[in-house]
């Protein structure tokens, strides 16, 4: 991970992204019934989003399949 000065300006654009990808995340669960989990890492925190409340979900590293691409 690349370390950079946060000013107020590159702090507002991080939370606009983050934000961003939470939302699309959700839209994309709700309007094409998939399950969908986000993690964002950050040196000052971490964001999990997870479209199900299942504890079997996210599946375990050795189950996912690499994607590339359609």
């Amino acid at each position: 991970m690349v370390n950079c000065v946060f000013t107020q300006q590159t702090y507002e654009h991080f939370n606009k992204t983050v934000t961003t990808i939470v939302d699309r995340a959700f839209e994309l669960s709700l309007f094409h019934d998939c399950k969908v989990y986000v993690l964002v890492e950050h040196s000052r925190g971490s964001l999990v989003f997870n479209s199900v409340d299942d504890h079997s979900w996210p599946l375990s590293d050795m189950s996912l399949v690499s994607y590339d691409g359609f």
